[in-house]
């Protein structure tokens, strides 16, 4: 991890983060009408996606033998909330994870919205819900210029409302980034220190929402759509209603070309400190 000096110069927001509005030509407005009013807006949208049966079957396949079978490479424990496990990575070895990282449709989508070629970087399966409680993915995966990254939630099963699925806040995305210095925290030395940062953070978020009186969102998408949201917007897992449920989906988180990317745990922008992060682009 090297640290960089801050550059205050770089405050080149996205284009949709900044407007709220496409021009009239833009062929945004064409090929998606619907998703890209409703992520200006709200901070999140739905695509309908074309894959067959088979590449669904196959990552839950081989995601299930990895955490019966094999040793999967999971989140840190400190960022469980139940014992579900979180398996990272496992793009690097199903190639139908890859696959969806780089559906076609959505690249297409995001390159139309942010201006710049998406880079897909890290990915996480789930069994079940993680019950983690709300939180922006910018907490985690920062850029320079700020707000170029973005989630997309991939349904590998029809998610029902008792398994816990994902909650949204709509509008939460329009919400000044916390940093550090707003929490008045230190940049941590060890795990412990990281987590208690965060577990603040958390806790900073539900007094935000509740001071900002959002309303949340549970989001219930089938087999072959995807939930995309912006850097911004907060989210997090629901409780599990029905434990016989699963709750089996991937995460893509998508970075852009020409950013500067850097983790805000371990970053002080006021001190000019910017912990950067180097990225792999997922590919074949």
């Amino acid at each position: 991890m090297k640290l960089l000096k801050a550059n205050d110069d770089l405050v080149d927001l996205p284009f949709f983060e900044a407007n709220k509005s496409f021009n009239d030509n833009d062929p945004l407005l064409e090929e998606f009408p619907e998703q890209s009013k409703q992520l200006i807006n709200e901070g999140f949208a739905i695509l309908d996606l074309v894959h067959s049966d088979e590449i669904f079957e196959t990552i839950n396949k081989k995601i299930d033998e990895k955490i019966f079978k094999g040793n999967p490479k999971l989140n840190p424990k400190y960022y469980h909330y139940n014992d579900n496990p979180r398996v990272i990575e496992a793009w690097r070895d199903i190639k139908e994870i890859v696959d969806l990282a780089r559906d076609k449709k959505v690249l297409r989508f995001l390159n139309l919205v942010y201006k710049k070629k998406p880079i897909p970087f890290s990915t996480i399966n789930f069994i079940k819900s993680t019950e983690q409680p709300l939180h922006s993915d910018y907490m985690h995966f920062s850029s320079k210029p700020e707000r170029f990254l973005t989630g997309v939630w991939f349904a590998l099963e029809d998610i029902h409302i008792d398994s816990g699925p994902l909650q949204v806040i709509p509008k939460s995305h329009r919400l000044p980034i916390t940093t550090l210095e707003e929490l008045s925290h230190k940049i941590p030395k060890n795990t412990k220190q990281l987590k208690e940062n965060y577990t603040e953070y958390e806790e900073h978020v539900r007094n935000v929402v509740k001071k900002n009186k959002l309303s949340s969102k549970k989001v219930t998408i089938k087999k072959n759509q995807c939930l995309i949201w912006s850097a911004n917007l907060l989210h997090g897992g629901t409780p599990i209603v029905n434990q016989s449920l699963t709750r089996k989906s991937l995460v893509v988180h998508y970075h852009y070309d020409g950013c500067t990317y850097y983790n805000p745990g371990f970053s002080k922008l006021s001190e000019g400190i910017i912990a950067e992060r180097r990225i792999e682009e997922i590919t074949y």
